[in-house]
């Protein structure tokens, strides 16, 4: 009762997943898009290219193909109506459907990529193999090599899947181009070939609830399916069989095991009976095929029988050859006479083989003074390196004086700087001093003045304290010179300091200028340390050269020995001899071409020294140059000092020039603005006359926009013509390949002839072969005679060659001693240099130093100067205290004094207030000066620069014309062009004949073709026959709608192979010239190739019905435990990544390393940007901005073809 209950289960189940399935059948699996993959070649009406996009667009139904054109023939950049979905080039990008795309062989590409590759071959693999990565992924090979992310050889794979982690680049860089989630990388050696097995013709779409795409890794596979297969035979049985005693139980574990089971069982079933069904319909196809083929066999054999009629005229050939043969035979006794004189020749070249054993002592004669000449150069070499590292040793030690100099010339103007600071803050304290004693002063005044009004009764004592005040007078006016000689000494003082910083700087500025010619020095000695270490190295190269010479006098002698050898033997060994001459000859071409090297290289160095010394020259009047300067700057200093003395003169009669030039100014300021309103009418006018030239220059723009559209349109015609011409000169090389094709079959068919021909001699005139062989064995005397002759010259050239060789080694050697005593030369003039710029530098320190010391002496004497003044400060201060200390009787005078003192200083400050009102108006009349000038220079700057615009603008008129003569003379040419065009045209109308025989071919291949597609017709009648009967059961139904999708997919196929017979016509066009007996050749090759193929299908077909008897005989049991001991046993392998080269944490394919990184601009432009509005396109002129119906060329041109591109 359990089995039957479950029995009735499972049949409930099938139905409803047949009823669930019907919806995500086969039918709706099969992609649209064919077999068409992301980085395919596909070509387009003669636009070739590569396969990027494959998905539903936005601006049409269905799915389309993005495609980057290999030239600028396209529509887009990748993206359509503001929606990108691809990037390339502009005019690179193309959109269209699957069924106006055809396959470009792509294999010459990889075939070169694997040849470059050097990794192909040390792991066995090709760009474009279909591999296995670990964890049973399918893909396509699309890099090997090294990567940045790791080291090590990784390989970058398409996956079938989108499985992968990236697009094929990763951090950034790009190795292989792929959609997004399909690329990945893996460790090379972790790749494994795939088997090349034959895809399936369609894609089939696995659904949610597809036990295979749970459980199996690969689902085109039946082997992957294990042992779920083996079930399908059970159901079946259950299914359409009779009931009948079971003899094992049905276990199963769970319901959910249960229904898994049968899913896969089910899906397993239909993968298997599909193939079968394909694999068969192939084979109908291929013995339709064979038919063919036999009928093509039947027209050759007639074509045969017209070759054998062909083979009698040329038998009447042979006869007029056998005439030529009798005209040879009388030109043979001639070369006999021939023989004579070479071996007259031959004694000849006996002689002059002495002569040359004679010049091969001369040479020897010469090496050995050369060697001698050498050695010599080697030990001045030796010398000079002596003196140099002498030179170079006093250069450092005087770079090394100069930097302690300097460094002590540093110390003391810091010593300098301290000096002035404290003797500034020393004038500061004396005048806050000063200022202290004076305001008690006052303070003590104003006292004594009120006790004076108390005591009126001391009145007669006023003649005493007239004479006291006179005195306090005469003490006041003295201070008063006191503090005026205070201020200008300190005035004075603060001037030197100035002029002492000034020189401090100069001084610095000189040291940092010898600084830098120390450095240049040190760069130049550091050059010619180099120029040293080249010169040994020419040296090395020269003894390197001796010994090559050396060697080749060495092999010289081999030869001359291997010569007089083969002079007893020319006639035995001959061939041997000349191997050795071949050897002779590549030796001296490479000695000649090594001279030719040492000869340029020589010629550069002489080039490199003669540099060095212009710029040693330059150097040289350098350094004179800063010697003036210094001299001018001593000059300046000397001039500053002497200026400094005069300007304190010069600034009193500069304050009554300032006042004169005031007064100037103003009237100068009267007369600018008269100027300015002359300059604003001027620029009135001039700003009209930029109005009129931007109105004459905006008409020329549209003139010139004009003609630009018409240049526009005149392009596109031509290109449309151009297009024309190249499918015209396309099939004019079609044609030149035809007729070079039926020359080459007719060149075959005369060498037959001929062979045929000759076979014939040998057979009927024996003794014309004889004469061959004596003809044949004079052919080689003559042969080895001018071998002889031709080695005799060979050998004299190279005796030629070894004398010039010798002859130029002399004269680089003399050159070579030449160029060192001139360098001598150098190093003595430069050396004289330096220490004369040394000198000149020691000279000019000195100099800094005694200025240095006047400088000290002068600070000397202005701190006396300041300590008198002190002093005598001091003293006037103590009288003032005893002053004060006296009677009362002076009381009343001090406050006579105090008050005049008050009035005075009243005075003072209001002439103060008076000089600063009019300092305050002088820099008011001064600013407003700078103003006008800044005005006027920005009025002036103004003028010009209207004046360079218009001369701009004259310029680009004058460009702008001559732009419209090269426009005129363009459509002067493009209209020659466009005659020649036109009889080209003509001459094509001739060529439209030969086209039209062609299509009578093509047509009664077509009639070919629609007999096919009757037979179709007949096999969809007989299916929907068979339909109709299977539609009773059920669980057939999704088969017979899975056959109506494959009989869709075999219309497919036949238009595939529609084309392919179109190029097979093409094929048979380009083999019309061939000649009948290689056609026949070819067809018998084709036949047992195709009964080859014919043979593996018959396995085929064996091994699979092996396996289904084997899969039907296994019961369901054992399959239940298979799968549970699948499960049970499986140990699962460690994770290892090969990039972070880590255990446990993630696989290689899973590392976030090479996964790719979102751009998050195009993330948040999708998210913000808002759709944009459609915009109108025409079909008929392929552009955006209007409408088929508001097109103006629909009415005036043909109607042509739709384009369904995009």
């Amino acid at each position: 009762m359990l089995s039957m209950s479950m029995k009735k289960l499972f049949f409930c189940f099938l139905k409803f997943f047949v009823f669930f399935e019907g919806k995500e059948s086969v039918i709706s699996a099969i992609s649209h898009v064919g077999d068409w993959e992301i980085g395919d070649r596909c070509q387009i009406g003669g636009r070739v290219g590569n396969i990027v996009y494959i998905g539903p667009a936005r601006f049409a139904p269905g799915e389309w193909i993005g495609i980057v054109l290999d030239q600028p023939l396209g529509k887009n950049d990748g993206s359509v109506d503001g929606h990108r979905y691809f990037s390339c080039e502009p005019k690179h990008g193309l959109f269209c459907k699957a069924s106006k795309l055809e396959h470009v062989q792509s294999t010459s590409l990889s075939a070169d990529t694997s040849q470059n590759n050097p990794f192909c071959k040390e792991y066995g693999f090709e760009i474009g193999d279909r591999v296995i990565v670990s964890g049973g992924k399918y893909g396509r090979l699309r890099f090997l090599g090294n990567t940045d992310f790791k080291d090590g050889v990784w390989a970058g794979i398409e996956l079938e899947q989108p499985v992968g982690k990236n697009d094929g680049s990763v951090q950034g860089k790009r190795y292989f181009a792929c959609k997004a989630p399909y690329g990945l990388f893996a460790a090379a050696s972790k790749v494994i070939r795939a088997p090349e097995q034959t895809s399936a013709k369609f894609k089939i779409r696995h659904t949610k609830t597809s036990a295979l795409r749970q459980r199996s890794g690969s689902h085109e596979s039946l082997s992957s399916i294990g042992a779920s297969s083996v079930a399908s035979s059970r159901i079946s049985k259950y299914n359409f069989a009779t009931p009948r005693s079971v003899h094992r139980p049905f276990i199963i574990s769970s319901a959910r095991g249960q229904e898994d089971l049968f899913k896969a069982i089910q899906e397993s079933l239909k993968e298997k009976e599909t193939h079968l069904e394909q694999v068969i319909r192939e084979r109908d196809l291929e013995r339709n095929e064979m038919a063919a083929l036999s009928s093509r066999c039947e027209l050759a054999e007639a074509k045969a029988t017209q070759l054998e009629s062909a083979k009698t005229l040329v038998d009447q050939q042979l006869e007029a050859l056998k005439v030529m043969l009798d005209k040879s035979e009388a030109k043979f006794k001639i070369a006999d006479g021939t023989v004579n004189d070479l071996t007259i020749q031959l004694k000849e070249k006996e002689d002059a083989l002495e002569d040359l054993t004679f010049r091969y002592d001369e040479e020897t004669i010469m090496n050995a003074e050369m060697a001698e000449k050498i050695a010599e150069l080697e030990k001045k070499t030796v010398v000079k390196e002596s003196r140099s590292e002498d030179t170079t040793k006093l250069l450092m030690d005087e770079a090394e004086k100069t930097k302690l100099q300097l460094e002590e010339l540093r110390k003391q103007c810091s010593l300098f700087e301290q000096e002035r600071i404290s003797v500034c803050s020393e004038m500061k304290n004396i005048w806050s001093a000063f200022n202290e004693d004076f305001w008690e002063l006052a303070k003590l005044l104003s006292p004594n003045n009120a006790v004076g009004c108390m005591d009126k009764s001391e009145k007669e004592t006023s003649d005493d304290n007239c004479d006291l005040s006179k005195q306090l007078e005469a003490n006041m006016k003295k201070l008063s010179n006191l503090i005026g000689h205070n201020k200008t000494v300190k005035k004075s003082v603060q001037e030197r300091l100035e002029s002492d910083k000034e020189e401090i700087k100069n001084l610095t500025a000189q040291l940092e200028i010898l600084k830098k010619s120390m450095d240049d020095k040190a760069a130049n000695i550091s050059q010619k340390d180099e120029e040293l270490t080249v010169y040994r190295a020419t040296v090395d190269q020269l003894r390197n050269e001796l010994e090559k010479v050396e060697k080749s006098k060495a092999k010289l002698k081999e030869t001359y020995d291997a010569l007089e050898m083969s002079n007893n033997t020319l006639l035995t060994n001959f061939d041997h001899l000349k191997r050795k001459d071949a050897e002779m000859v590549e030796k001296t071409e490479n000695e000649k071409k090594e001279h030719n090297t040492e000869v340029s290289r020589l010629n550069g160095e002489l080039r490199q020294v003669q540099n060095d010394s212009i710029q040693l020259h330059e150097q040289l009047r350098k350094m004179e140059i800063e010697k003036a300067k210094l001299m001018e700057l001593q000059e300046s200093l000397e001039n500053s000092n002497r200026e400094f003395l005069t300007n304190t003169k010069s600034l009193e009669s500069q304050k009554i020039e300032l006042e004169g030039e005031l007064r100037q100014k103003e009237s100068e300021k009267e007369i600018l603005r008269s100027s300015l309103t002359k300059k604003e009418s001027e620029l009135s006018s001039a700003k009209s006359k930029l109005d009129e030239l931007s109105g004459q220059i905006d008409k020329l723009r549209v003139s010139l926009y004009e003609a630009s559209s018409s240049d526009e349109s005149l392009k596109k015609e031509l290109e449309l013509l151009r297009e024309e011409n190249k499918k015209e000169a396309e099939a004019h090389i079609v044609e030149v390949a035809q007729l070079q094709t039926t020359n080459e079959s007719l060149e075959k068919d005369l060498l037959t002839t001929r062979n045929n021909v000759q076979s014939l001699e040998n057979m009927h005139d024996a003794m014309k072969n004889t004469l061959g062989k004596t003809q044949f064995e004079l052919e080689k005397l003559k042969e080895d005679l001018s071998f002889s002759q031709q080695e005799l010259i060979a050998e004299h050239e190279k005796v030629a060659r070894l004398q010039q060789e010798i002859i130029s080694h002399v004269s680089d050697m003399e050159q070579l001693q030449r160029l060192q005593r001139e360098e001598a030369s150098n190093h003595a003039k430069i050396k004289s240099r330096l220490e004369s710029e040394n000198d000149n530098a020691y000279q000019k320190l000195r100099d800094l130093e005694a200025e240095k010391e006047i400088l000290l002496k002068e600070k000397v004497e202005m701190q006396k100067e300041y300590t008198k003044v002190e002093e005598r400060y001091e003293a006037l201060t103590q009288s003032l205290k005893g002053r004060v200390s006296l009677d009362s009787d002076y009381k009343e005078k001090v406050r006579k004094l105090g008050a005049e003192l008050k009035r005075l200083k009243v005075e003072i400050e209001r002439l103060m207030a008076e000089k600063e009102n009019q300092a305050f108006d002088l820099t008011v009349t001064t600013e407003k000066l700078s103003e006008l000038k800044q005005e006027y220079n920005t009025l002036a700057a103004s003028l010009n620069k209207l004046e360079k615009e218009r001369s701009d603008k004259d310029a680009e008129l004058n460009v702008l014309r001559t732009e419209m003569m090269k426009i005129n003379d363009e459509n002067k040419n493009k209209d020659e062009i466009i005659n020649l065009l036109k009889a080209k045209h003509d001459t094509s109308t001739v060529d439209l004949t030969q086209n039209e025989q062609y299509e009578k071919e093509i047509d009664a291949l077509k009639e070919g073709k629609n007999q096919a597609i009757s037979q179709i017709n007949s096999l969809k009648l007989e299916v929907l026959e068979l339909l109709k009967r299977q539609a009773e059961n059920e669980g057939i139904v999704s088969e017979a709608k899975q056959r109506s999708a494959l009989f869709v997919d075999l219309e497919e196929e036949w238009k595939k192979k529609e084309d392919a017979y179109k190029q097979e016509i093409q094929k048979l066009k380009v083999a019309v010239g061939k000649t009948e007996t290689d056609k026949i050749e070819e067809m018998k090759r084709d036949i047992s190739f195709l009964n080859s193929i014919i043979a593996e299908q018959y396995k085929k077909e064996k091994d699979l019905n092996e396996q289904i008897a084997i899969l039907n005989s296994l019961p369901a049991d054992e399959i239940m435990t298979e799968l549970q001991r699948k499960t049970t046993d499986d140990i699962p392998l460690r994770l290892y990544c090969d990039i972070c080269e880590v255990f446990d944490l993630h696989d290689t394919t899973d590392c976030p390393t090479q996964a790719m990184d979102v751009d998050e601009e195009t993330v948040r432009k999708k998210n913000k940007r808002a759709k944009p509005p459609a915009r109108p396109y025409c079909e008929h002129c392929e552009e955006f901005g209007h409408g088929v119906s508001n097109c103006s060329k629909v009415q005036t041109e043909k109607p042509k073809s739709k384009d369904y591109t995009f």
